[in-house]
């Protein structure tokens, strides 16, 4: 890869994108995390949970997420990747 291939001929301080990187919306099951990956394919997405840290690896890279206050002591308990977002939806609260 040459110098520079990887942004396309944009120089590498330009933003790619802008908007909000997560949002919290409530649900009549729990809540869904809205978490922009607009770059990221479905197949190349994982995550992991423990306790209340969220790990979304996308690829090589790799970030961790400490969930907000209204997302504490709730599993996340799917995701699925729609147009550039990808939206967790976490269950009740863990007794």
């Amino acid at each position: 890869m040459k110098k520079g291939e990887c942004f396309e001929g944009n120089p590498p301080g330009q933003f790619f994108y802008c908007g909000q990187s997560q949002k919290i919306s409530q649900t009549d099951e729990g809540y869904i995390l809205d978490m922009a990956l607009p770059f990221a394919q479905k197949g190349d997405i994982t995550l992991s949970q423990r306790g209340d840290e969220l790990t979304v690896r996308v690829g090589d890279y790799k970030r961790n997420i400490f969930l907000p206050r209204i997302l504490l002591g709730r599993d996340a308990l799917g995701a699925k990747l729609e147009s550039g977002v990808l939206k967790i939806k976490f269950g009740g609260v863990n007794k």
